[in-house]
């Protein structure tokens, strides 16, 4: 009798220790715990939209860096990118510029700090032509971020599209006032003259390389591509590269 008790009692212990490895059921519905290592990440978050098509490769973060200090709102259109590099705006009145990689090349500071830029940055061969909340334009040297030419159109800069002869369709516009002044500037010497709603409406380049974060889902806020390449800002503030 007394082998039995011995017996009965470390088959118990046993199947005590066996049942605290298994993993039990939580009721209907109920989710298994997490493997360590597939919790959902960044990359999955973001990588939607024109970071990756449903069912396509999982995209690889490459870079990332905070570019604001307070999250953007969805008027922000400050971001720009080609073959050869990106730019992007941001609340302190900051331009940045990286190199396709990431690598940051110079970063242009406007003339009233902490006004943001938010309007669109466009691009040329030799030049970044770029305007911010303190209604200053600029023409910016590509390779070092130097002035060419500044003009100050008063008020903030709202919105800037290319023509086809190569001119710039400047926006400044005061939403205290409720008033827009639309401009065309000569790309090469920044001299202005006014233009009609209509004139503007008609003659800009509709046009626009980025994608609207409702488009995107998740934290993304922004994104911009270019060859196997996606830029995308998130609503955190952070820009990250996709490849």
């Amino acid at each position: 009798m007394r082998i039995f008790s011995v017996y009965a009692a470390a088959v118990f212990f046993a199947l005590v220790i066996l049942a605290a490895g298994m993993t039990w059921p939580r009721g209907p519905g109920a989710w298994p715990e997490p493997v360590p290592g597939s919790e959902p990440s960044l990359e999955a978050e973001t990588a939607t939209g024109p970071a990756a098509q449903p069912g396509g490769p999982r995209r690889k973060i490459v870079w990332r860096e905070k570019i604001f200090s307070v999250a953007p709102d969805e008027t922000f259109r400050a971001l720009s990118a080609d073959a050869e590099g990106f730019f992007i705006g941001n609340d302190a009145g900051q331009l940045r510029a990286f190199n396709p990689d990431g690598r940051r090349l110079w970063t242009f500071q406007t003339l009233f700090r902490p006004v943001g830029i938010t309007a669109p940055v466009l691009t040329s061969r030799d030049s970044v032509f770029v305007g911010g909340f303190g209604g200053r334009f600029y023409s910016l040297n590509r390779r070092n971020g130097g002035v060419r030419w500044m003009i100050d159109l008063g008020w903030p800069i709202r919105d800037v599209s290319r023509l086809p002869g190569g001119s710039l369709l400047v926006e400044a516009s005061s939403s205290r006032v409720g008033k827009s002044i639309l401009y065309e500037l000569n790309a090469l010497t920044g001299r202005a003259r006014l233009v009609s709603r209509g004139d503007f409406t008609e003659r800009r380049q509709a046009s626009d390389p980025l994608t609207a974060g409702a488009e995107l889902g998740g934290s993304a806020l922004r994104a911009v591509s270019v060859g196997p390449r996606d830029l995308v800002l998130l609503s955190s503030g952070e820009l990250i590269l996709l490849r």
